[in-house]
């Protein structure tokens, strides 16, 4: 497995070719950090500490009420059987990941849960280890690859029933689990067990103060003990499940909205930002500047605001709803971001790649597979792949971008993607306007860049200038959204079919279905088209 994740980094690295958008052009971007940061949320490190003896499981559980009988705290015996199985994934290729990545139902982590968790932030996988996956699933849940059963386990669920909250606390207090604070807050039965509650924030360095991480999961763990919640648009979450003892907060960035970011171990689990023990009443999560977590936590409210507010108000078509995006803290000199949308383009490239080895002479069969295993390799890199950024604006502005060029793919499609990024990757850049076959790649930057920062001018108000610099102009589009009072986004955006893929048949694209030829052709004929 580690091969793979290895492939896919290296597929992923690459794809920073694709579609690379460089921000240079735009002055307006650098904003320093207000003075009034808040501090709250840096990261200490996350790490594993000691094994301990897990109090689920059901030999445990019955060990501790043989005890708890004897000494006469249980008023009768209570019925212990296997509710849940704490698991160990085993998946032997990139078709086993897929089918525990794509279930929903799935809480994965990237580390056992039956060991102490010390420190804060994300879990590092060092360099030549192999990545684990380990969940907890119900008894009768169908396992879809080959595992290994750690545990059967014994998670009460009867909240009302004091023998088994009796029989919770007996069996923590014999494996060692329980501190001394938590025993002495452990009073009434009928309030015994809390429901965590709180909310999730992010330091926005535009505002200088916190905002809720909108619509991103919450889990809470004890062990083996796992719920999970995804706030709402204020970033408030409410966990269904009671705790006796103080949970594990983890913040995990997969959307509601259907989009996950990737971290540091890629493809194997949504990025994952772990905040310690705290209390089982519910605790408020703030990532600070300085977190390991903030650019994901800014993409996400980046890429929802685009989805649910900037698609709807400009009238263009949605992104796909699961995208996948990848971020790198590292700088680039091939650019801030990339929008291959490999994972989207899979399909189609994989049966190109089968058609054309049997135009070759492969056997269909041989080429097939070749083809099978090109789409399960795509499925593992990113549809969006963002490199380092240091402050809110300017990674709002290299999302809006990016999440520009995934709506453009909506219209287009994938042959008309691979046309796209295959140009992009053989001039090594934007190329120019005199190879003929570039002409793809001005549509879709001109639109990137215009759209782009229409949705940046739109929310922060400003007046950001299109970058003219290169050979395509997106000032075109933007001087026809001025002059034209019936023409705007959802208009342009419209015409954007496979068929346009050179800036002149997207100017007798727009005549065509619009009109106003005069105007339009004065706009491209102003920049040189």
């Amino acid at each position: 497995m580690n091969k793979i994740i290895k492939v896919a980094v290296l597929i992923a690295t690459m794809s920073t070719f694709v579609v690379g958008c460089n921000k240079e052009e735009d002055n307006v971007l650098t904003s320093s950090t207000p003075s009034s940061e808040m501090k709250s949320g840096t990261s200490r490190g996350f790490s594993l500490g000691k094994k301990l003896d897990n109090p689920y499981t059901v030999q445990n559980m019955r060990k501790a009420q043989d005890s708890l009988l004897r000494i006469g705290e249980l008023t009768r015996p209570v019925d212990i059987q296997t509710t849940h199985l704490y698991v160990q994934m085993l998946p032997q290729d990139s078709a086993d990941l897929n089918k525990i990545i794509d279930d929903s139902t799935l809480l994965l982590f990237p580390y056992p849960l039956d060991y102490e968790v010390e420190g804060e932030g994300s879990f590092e996988i060092q360099e030549g280890e192999t990545p684990e996956v380990y969940t907890v699933v119900p008894v009768g849940y169908n396992i879809p690859i080959n595992h290994r059963v750690i545990d059967e386990c014994y998670i009460p669920t009867n909240y009302d029933d004091p023998d088994v909250v009796t029989l919770e606390i007996g069996s923590f207090v014999r494996t060692g689990n329980a501190t001394k604070e938590e025993l002495k807050d452990l009073s009434l039965y009928k309030s015994i067990w809390k429901y965590p509650k709180g909310y999730v924030r992010v330091y926005n360095t535009a505002t200088g103060q916190n905002e809720g991480v909108r619509r991103v999961h919450v889990y809470t763990r004890r062990l083996v003990n796992i719920a999970c919640a995804y706030t709402n648009d204020n970033g408030y979450y409410s966990i269904s499940r009671g705790y006796l003892f103080n949970p594990n907060y983890s913040v995990v960035f997969e959307n509601s909205n259907g989009f996950k970011i990737w971290g540091n171990i890629g493809p194997l689990t949504p990025a994952i930002h772990n905040v310690g023990t705290h209390s089982r009443e519910g605790y408020d999560i703030t990532i600070g500047h300085s977190s390991q977590a903030w650019p994901w936590a800014t993409i996400n409210n980046a890429a929802l605001l685009y989805r649910t507010t900037f698609v709807p108000h400009f009238g263009v078509s949605n992104t796909p709803s699961n995208m996948r995006f990848w971020y790198i803290n590292k700088k680039s000199n091939l650019g801030s971001a990339s929008t291959p949308m490999l994972r989207h383009v899979s399909g189609y490239a994989s049966s190109q790649v089968a058609k054309w080895l049997q135009i070759f002479g492969v056997s269909s069969t041989t080429s097939y597979i070749i083809g099978g295993a090109l789409y399960c390799a795509l499925q593992f890199c990113p549809d969006i792949l963002v490199m380092k950024d240091t402050d809110t604006k300017s990674l709002h502005l290299t999302i809006f971008h990016e999440m520009a060029h995934a709506t453009h793919y909506s219209k287009a499609g994938s042959a008309y993607w691979l046309t796209y990024i295959g140009q992009i990757c053989v001039n090594m850049g934007y190329g120019n306007n005199y190879n003929s076959t570039n002409g793809v790649i001005g549509v879709g930057e001109m639109w990137g860049d215009y759209f782009g920062k229409k949705c940046y001018n739109y929310y922060y108000n400003p007046d950001l200038s299109y970058s003219n610099g290169f050979w395509f102009k997106p000032g075109i589009l933007g001087d026809i959204d001025n002059n034209l009072n019936d023409i705007g986004p959802s208009q342009i955006h419209y015409v954007m079919r496979n068929t346009v893929t050179n800036p002149g048949r997207f100017k007798t694209a727009l005549i065509n279905q619009w009109g106003h030829g005069s105007v339009i052709t004065q706009c491209f004929n102003a920049y040189g088209f």
